[in-house]
């Protein structure tokens, strides 16, 4: 019985999965992202030998054997992947996955159709097998409306300006002091000296550190569970930032149906993290709202799908459709990758 090998890598992540023909799971291993951008090209390499290089080292332990093929997204330079997995065997097919395939392979278990990424940026494709259609994701700078970037960005100032005196009261000022660390009472009185010098100094550790090897906006996108917790304990600027988010997220959605000439009949899966920032899904409740209501209802009956699976899983989906037992594999997928 053959293994394989499965590894997601971005910003913040990167995770890599064992498991062998049946997709029974063989090893496990995770570590921080790829993007050489914000991390630097040895931390990268550091952070693919600690989770491929462990996954593999882990499934030789228990086997005896490497994986015959790989497959996966990785966000950044492939290179390190290929040296921790050349590292251990020259006999491993390795396969790179555009992010957008394989979010709708893992997502909705197919190769046709649309998704809506936000993550920790944001972006809409088309995809129709390996031929995609991405727009968005022009970075936070420039874009990534919606995303975890935008609401932990948008939570913040509304925080801060809480706790300065200048904006409106709201939840997020008491979870965004404890997010920093402040030294303060959480629920310390708003405007007040103690709480904004508390604050100050709280942030600029926080999010001026050089020395943290955790990139700014990774920490700033890390703020929007936040804002989604507050949202869904009746905060009205937390809601009102969520209900943007999907607002703005279903209009660059129509937008690509409409420029494109996407059917309306074809489903778009939503993926990434962001969209469990609120337990209670008020993120994708406003996206479907706003959808429906963009173009005359044009998208009315559009489907809209929560990610079934993480992209992590998008090699074993594509391994099962090319045996074309899918359908009987399904089960044994989704408990593998959960």
């Amino acid at each position: 019985m053959q293994l394989h090998l499965a590894f997601d890598g971005g910003g913040s992540k990167l995770a890599a999965i064992v498991y062998d023909d049946n997709f029974n799971f063989v090893a496990r291993r995770r570590a921080g992202g790829t993007n050489a951008r914000f991390l630097g090209d040895e931390r990268v390499a550091q952070n693919c030998e600690e989770a491929i290089g462990g996954a593999l080292d882990e499934a030789f332990a228990k086997t005896g054997k490497y994986p015959a093929d790989a497959a996966g997204v990785v966000v950044g330079p492939s290179a390190p992947v290929l040296a921790a997995i050349s590292a251990r065997t020259a006999d491993c097919d390795v396969k790179f996955l555009g992010e957008a395939y394989a979010c709708r392979l893992a997502g909705a278990l197919d190769d046709d159709g649309c998704i809506v990424i936000a993550g920790t940026g944001s972006g809409a494709a088309w995809v129709r097998g390996e031929r995609v259609i991405h727009r968005g994701g022009y970075g936070p700078e420039l874009g990534d409306e919606g995303g975890g970037y935008w609401i932990g960005s948008r939570g913040i100032r509304a925080a801060v300006a809480a706790i300065n005196g200048w904006g409106e009261p709201t939840a997020l000022a008491a979870a965004f002091l404890r997010y920093v660390g402040a030294d303060c009472d959480s629920d310390a009185p708003c405007g007040t000296a103690e709480t904004i010098d508390a604050m100050t100094s709280g942030l600029y550790r926080t999010f001026y550190n050089d020395a943290d090897p955790v990139p700014r906006h990774m920490k700033i996108a890390g703020f929007a569970p936040c804002v989604g917790a507050a949202c869904d304990e009746g905060d009205a600027l937390a809601r009102a930032i969520i209900n943007e988010a999907g607002t703005l997220l279903a209009r660059q959605t129509a937008a690509l149906y409409r420029i494109y000439g996407v059917p309306a009949g074809k489903s778009v899966a939503l993926c990434g993290g962001a969209w469990r920032a609120s337990k209670a899904g008020a993120l994708g409740c406003a996206f479907r709202a706003e959808l429906a209501r963009l173009d005359g209802g044009a998208f009315a009956e559009t489907p809209v799908i929560d990610a079934i699976l993480p992209p992590m899983a998008a090699g074993a989906v594509l391994l099962a459709m090319r045996r074309g037992t899918l359908e009987a594999d399904r089960q044994r997928i989704i408990e593998c990758f959960s």
